[in-house]
């Protein structure tokens, strides 16, 4: 009866369905991973995450409008007809976006892109496109979605291609698995897309209006410079480390890096269910308030994620043991681990400027924090000629660098002291920080044997901080109401 009531009380709890949804699919997500990993080996390994590095440009070149958007329909919550105007608007100008890909399509069929040479792309880059060009809708949809709370929906869309994934993957292995992989995800947007039009989540009933979608590119084009350059940080060092080595480096390269971002995604279900709540919340003009707000989300989320990440690195030896392919890329694997610990540091403060209509101030961070990655990125393999394990050591600094500045323009807009110790100890604790200095010194002298000793140390460290964020989490799992805007 216990596990009756427990299945049931899951059921009912809209925040325990969803982050269990989520959770399932990470796992599962990781699992079609190493498999995939193991069945493609490192060449055609390297060839797949091509194609994903390809979708991540599709889907990160949408000049902001999925995110401006959604903040104008959660401005105007309360006024169904603007939120419903703004709805539209922005649908149709994800239609135009994916007008730009059949273009670019188009000049590659032309004209041809020498780039693509190296990996003998063929016909797979045009169901790329498709993907890109599908998945432009569906994450406008989410967005949509998510304003109205309907988060079912969007576990849906979030988990339906990883399960198809997850069947094909035992079906073949090599070259043919590749393309049975892509099959599956033009196959699972697809669905995903008629899903999200035939439900009730969508209305095409709001009035198109020009000057709306004005609004929504003005406001979307300085978050595309904040996001592209935000992620183009990563992927910026992917397209060096894909053009100067080989393709199975870059095998080895995508492998290390979907180890340390898995552990990321454990995570960004609960950010990405706090994440409207928050832009909504920062809102407020009481300056307590809001300094309350970030430290909560600081320590809820940051604070976490480095608990979650040093007990990965003990477990991940192990994982890497069922796929022997991949034994030497421990060092890097460890390093992505660090990088990714570093990308969560900004996390609460970059909310914030968004909320406040800052979007010039982080369009700056990133691209010129971007522009520092590339330059590092650049002397590393030319300069340097480091081991590709080394390749991701410059996008940690940049992380690092990107953190600060965030924190940094956070505390001038709530006129908090900037003075650089201050903006350091807000940034960087030093009950984070000195694991993360121990985590460093083991992993560069391939002492992975006492990779422990980062986790213990920041038990010893955050014995508070963890009861909070237990506490934090029970609240939420109780009344999840409180998500809802």
């Amino acid at each position: 009866m216990r596990i009756l009531r427990g299945v049931t009380l899951i059921l009912k709890n809209k925040v325990m369905l969803y982050m269990l949804t989520r959770y399932v699919t990470y796992g599962m997500s990781f699992f079609v991973s190493m498999y995939a990993a193991n069945r493609l080996g490192p060449y055609y390994y390297g060839v797949w995450g091509y194609l994903m590095l390809l979708l991540n440009y599709f889907n990160l070149i949408n000049f902001g409008i999925p995110q401006a958007a959604q903040i104008f329909q959660i401005q105007n919550r309360e006024n169904l007809y603007r939120r419903d105007a703004f709805e539209k608007s922005g649908f149709v100008l994800t239609g135009v976006l994916g007008v730009g890909i059949i273009c670019f399509a188009l000049y590659e069929r032309i004209v041809g892109i020498t780039f693509f040479e190296k990996y003998e792309l063929g016909n797979l880059f045009y169901w790329i496109c498709l993907c890109g060009i599908i998945n432009y809708f569906n994450l406008y949809y989410s967005k949509v979605y998510r304003v109205k709370n309907k988060l079912l929906e969007i576990a849906f869309h979030q988990t339906f291609v990883v399960l198809l994934t997850f069947v094909v993957v035992f079906l073949k292995e090599g070259y043919p698995l590749l393309q049975w992989m892509l099959g599956a995800y033009v196959i699972a947007y697809s669905i995903i897309f008629l899903f999200y039009s035939f439900r009730e989540g969508i209305t095409f009933k709001g009035e198109f209006r020009f000057c709306d979608c004005k609004k929504i590119i003005n406001k979307g084009f300085f978050l595309f410079l904040y996001n592209s350059g935000f992620y183009f940080i990563m992927i910026s060092t992917k397209t060096i480390v894909s053009i100067n080595y080989t393709v199975m480096e870059f095998g080895y390269f995508t492998f290390a890096y979907l180890l340390g971002y898995a552990v990321l995604q454990l995570l960004e279900a609960f950010s990405y269910l706090i994440s409207a709540k928050l832009l909504n919340k920062y809102r407020s003009s009481n300056a307590e308030v809001v300094s309350s707000t970030i430290r909560l989300i600081r320590v809820n989320y940051v604070a976490l994620f480095h608990g979650i990440m040093y007990l990965a690195m003990i477990v991940f030896p192990v994982f890497i043991r069922f796929v022997p392919k991949y034994a030497g890329t421990l060092l890097m694997i460890n390093l992505a681990c660090l990088t990714m610990l570093l990308f969560t540091n900004s996390f609460g403060y970059s909310t914030f400027l968004m909320a406040r209509n800052k979007e010039r101030v982080l369009a700056f961070i990133a691209i010129f924090s971007l522009g520092i990655n590339v330059l590092l990125g650049v002397f590393f393999v030319k300069f340097l000629q480091v081991n590709y394990q080394y390749t991701i050591l410059p996008t940690l600094l940049t992380y690092f660098l990107y953190a600060y500045l965030c924190v940094y323009y956070g505390r001038k807009e709530l006129k908090l002291d900037r003075s650089i110790m201050n903006v350091f100890e807000d940034c960087f604790p030093l009950r984070l920080l000195f694991p993360f200095i121990v985590a460093v010194i083991l992993i560069l002298c391939n002492i992975t044997y006492l990779l422990c000793i980062p986790f213990v140390v920041y038990i010893a460290l955050n014995g508070k901080t963890i009861k909070e964020i237990f506490h934090s989490f029970k609240r939420i799992f109780n009344k999840p109401e409180i998500i809802d805007l």
